[in-house]
């Protein structure tokens, strides 16, 4: 099929960024699993964490191809990406799981969002969202349809718009992007920057991510980064 071929090209580059995320997704899915043996236990947790990763990559799929143009740079970052958090094999896995049951090929974006919906927490959610657009931006410029997808997969992770236009605004430089990050208005005074800052950096300070993972406590941290650069680009702006 077409569809497998987007994804068996061999990375020439490290995702690593976005890995950080999916396995931040799997690490807290999982963490609370059912009992059992611990056999089960352990079979059933591995096909939960296939069909999760199936899932995400077919996500990714949707956004990649909504503009129509699934250009060779998309193709090497889904490889690429999925390689570096999973290895080669597994992606080998994931593709010949999804070729022995067709009916994943039949989920629709809306099918997958609502159902992470009601199994991941909501700032897992969020950060999901932050995967989609690094997709989406691999071939260098995020389309128009792209970006429709993706606010329309985060109306049916139950995104809110301001945490959704938050995310949305890291990955474009315009006046008001500092203040998207922030979540707060272009008028908004000094109180309410140091308000909109201490209420980010809370959520998303890295010594609040819970996991010894080296990679995510990296990846919380270049999260944080950013809402302190546009911190500081509001502190030089309004001279405080």
């Amino acid at each position: 099929m077409a569809f497998f071929g987007l994804i068996f090209i061999r990375p020439w580059f490290i995702g690593a960024t976005i890995g950080y995320f999916v396995g931040f997704l799997i690490e807290k899915l999982f963490s609370n699993s059912s009992r059992g043996s611990r056999a089960n236990f352990y079979y059933q947790n591995e096909a939960r964490n296939l069909d999760l990763r199936v899932k995400i990559l077919l996500l990714a799929m949707r956004v990649a191809k909504v503009d129509g143009n699934i250009l060779q740079s998309e193709k090497t970052f889904i490889r690429s990406y999925f390689s570096s958090v999973y290895g080669p094999d597994q992606v080998d896995t994931m593709i010949r799981t999804v070729r022995n049951n067709p009916n994943y090929l039949y989920l629709t974006s809306e099918d997958i969002a609502r159902e992470f919906a009601q199994k991941l927490k909501y700032s897992l959610r969020a950060t999901l969202l932050h995967v989609l657009f690094r997709v989406a931006e691999a071939d260098g410029k995020i389309s128009p349809a792209e970006i429709q997808e993706i606010e329309k997969i985060a109306r049916f992770l139950h995104i809110s718009k301001a945490d959704y236009d938050s995310v949305k605004a890291m990955f474009f430089e315009v006046d008001d992007s500092a203040y998207t990050i922030l979540e707060i208005n272009p008028d908004a005074n000094v109180t309410e920057i140091k308000q909109a800052y201490r209420t980010m950096a809370k959520k998303y300070h890295p010594d609040r991510i819970r996991s010894s993972d080296p990679a995510i406590k990296q990846s919380a941290k270049e999260k944080f980064l950013q809402i302190q650069e546009a911190y500081e680009e509001l502190k030089k702006k309004k001279g405080f």
